[in-house]
Protein backbone atom coordinates (compact mmCIF):
# COMPACT_ATOMS: atom_id res chain seq x y z
CA UNK A 1 0.00 0.00 0.00
CA UNK A 2 1.04 3.52 -0.21
CA UNK A 3 2.36 6.21 2.37
CA UNK A 4 -0.20 8.54 3.18
CA UNK A 5 -0.23 11.22 5.10
CA UNK A 6 -2.22 10.42 8.63
CA UNK A 7 -4.45 13.40 8.29
CA UNK A 8 -5.41 12.86 4.73
CA UNK A 9 -6.03 8.76 5.67
CA UNK A 10 -8.38 10.45 8.85
CA UNK A 11 -10.42 12.63 6.14
CA UNK A 12 -11.05 9.92 3.97
CA UNK A 13 -12.04 7.38 6.87
CA UNK A 14 -14.76 9.96 8.13
CA UNK A 15 -16.52 10.58 4.58
CA UNK A 16 -16.51 6.49 4.54
CA UNK A 17 -18.11 6.49 7.79
CA UNK A 18 -20.71 9.53 6.64
CA UNK A 19 -21.39 7.63 3.60
CA UNK A 20 -21.76 4.13 5.03
CA UNK A 21 -24.03 6.04 7.49
CA UNK A 22 -26.90 6.87 5.43
CA UNK A 23 -28.53 3.80 5.77
CA UNK A 24 -29.16 4.96 9.54
CA UNK A 25 -31.26 8.14 8.73
CA UNK A 26 -33.78 5.96 7.13
CA UNK A 27 -34.68 4.65 10.44
CA UNK A 28 -36.21 7.73 11.48
CA UNK A 29 -37.44 8.98 8.14
CA UNK A 30 -39.17 5.83 7.80
CA UNK A 31 -41.31 6.31 11.37
CA UNK A 32 -41.89 10.28 10.13
CA UNK A 33 -43.29 8.79 6.85
CA UNK A 34 -45.63 5.39 7.87
CA UNK A 35 -48.79 6.36 10.01
CA UNK A 36 -47.70 5.67 13.63
CA UNK A 37 -49.89 2.59 14.36
CA UNK A 38 -47.67 0.61 11.79
CA UNK A 39 -44.18 1.88 12.84
CA UNK A 40 -42.38 -0.91 14.48
CA UNK A 41 -43.65 -3.33 10.89
CA UNK A 42 -42.17 -0.45 9.33
CA UNK A 43 -39.03 0.03 11.06
CA UNK A 44 -38.77 -3.96 10.79
CA UNK A 45 -38.78 -3.46 7.17
CA UNK A 46 -36.23 -1.10 6.45
CA UNK A 47 -34.21 -3.16 8.34
CA UNK A 48 -34.59 -6.20 6.55
CA UNK A 49 -34.27 -4.54 3.53
CA UNK A 50 -30.63 -2.92 4.69
CA UNK A 51 -29.24 -6.44 5.53
CA UNK A 52 -30.96 -7.36 1.87
CA UNK A 53 -28.95 -4.67 0.09
CA UNK A 54 -25.43 -5.64 2.06
CA UNK A 55 -25.73 -8.75 1.18
CA UNK A 56 -26.45 -8.19 -2.25
CA UNK A 57 -23.30 -5.14 -2.00
CA UNK A 58 -20.59 -7.19 -1.11
CA UNK A 59 -20.57 -9.83 -3.65
CA UNK A 60 -21.06 -7.20 -6.11
CA UNK A 61 -18.00 -5.05 -4.82
CA UNK A 62 -16.24 -8.55 -5.01
CA UNK A 63 -17.31 -9.10 -8.76
CA UNK A 64 -16.51 -5.36 -9.61
CA UNK A 65 -12.37 -6.70 -7.89
CA UNK A 66 -12.28 -9.73 -10.01
CA UNK A 67 -13.43 -8.22 -13.36
CA UNK A 68 -11.16 -5.25 -12.96
CA UNK A 69 -8.40 -7.89 -11.38
CA UNK A 70 -5.32 -6.94 -14.35
CA UNK A 71 -2.89 -9.86 -13.15
CA UNK A 72 -4.93 -13.21 -14.11
CA UNK A 73 -2.34 -15.51 -12.57
CA UNK A 74 -2.50 -14.98 -8.81
CA UNK A 75 -5.89 -15.49 -7.22
CA UNK A 76 -5.24 -13.67 -4.01
CA UNK A 77 -3.90 -10.62 -5.12
CA UNK A 78 -5.63 -7.28 -6.15
CA UNK A 79 -4.15 -4.03 -7.17
CA UNK A 80 -4.99 -0.71 -5.30
CA UNK A 81 -7.03 -0.01 -8.34
CA UNK A 82 -9.03 -3.04 -8.11
CA UNK A 83 -10.16 -2.11 -4.60
CA UNK A 84 -11.00 1.39 -5.87
CA UNK A 85 -13.37 0.26 -8.55
CA UNK A 86 -15.13 -2.21 -6.32
CA UNK A 87 -15.45 0.29 -3.74
CA UNK A 88 -16.85 3.32 -6.15
CA UNK A 89 -20.41 0.98 -5.84
CA UNK A 90 -21.09 2.06 -2.24
CA UNK A 91 -20.91 5.75 -3.07
CA UNK A 92 -22.81 5.06 -6.44
CA UNK A 93 -25.57 3.44 -4.13
CA UNK A 94 -26.34 6.26 -2.09
CA UNK A 95 -26.23 8.59 -5.13
CA UNK A 96 -28.96 6.15 -6.55
CA UNK A 97 -30.26 6.41 -3.02
CA UNK A 98 -30.84 10.19 -3.06
CA UNK A 99 -32.20 10.30 -6.73
CA UNK A 100 -35.08 7.51 -5.51
CA UNK A 101 -35.79 9.81 -2.30
CA UNK A 102 -36.60 12.95 -4.34
CA UNK A 103 -39.93 10.40 -5.61
CA UNK A 104 -40.92 9.75 -1.69
CA UNK A 105 -44.10 11.66 -0.64
CA UNK A 106 -44.88 12.22 2.14
CA UNK A 107 -48.59 11.62 2.49
CA UNK A 108 -49.32 13.40 5.44
CA UNK A 109 -47.88 16.91 3.93
CA UNK A 110 -50.10 17.34 0.90
CA UNK A 111 -51.16 21.16 1.24
CA UNK A 112 -46.94 21.79 1.65
CA UNK A 113 -45.42 23.95 -0.87
CA UNK A 114 -42.99 22.29 -3.01
CA UNK A 115 -39.71 22.66 -3.14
Amino acid sequence: FINMNLVILAILLFFIGITISCQFLAFPATLAIAPSEIGATASGFVNAITVFGSAILIPLIGKAMDLSKSNSGDHTAYSSQDYKNGMILIPASVALAIIILRFVKDQRRKNSPKL
